[in-house]
């Protein structure tokens, strides 16, 4: 699953520097992709 969560967030971002969309967008993506992820895992962000 880790493997498929930056395989996501690098295409995100491949596809934001390829349309000229500003990396926000990405980094945003990211956020929601990692704490998805983080929770789905058992990694609670208040344990953080």
């Amino acid at each position: 699953m880790e493997t498929v969560t930056l395989g996501l967030f690098s295409l995100i971002l491949i596809t934001c520097l390829i349309f000229g969309l500003p990396t926000l967008y990405a980094l945003f993506a990211g956020l929601i992709l990692f704490s998805g992820y983080a929770v789905t895992y058992s990694h609670h962000l208040a344990s953080a």
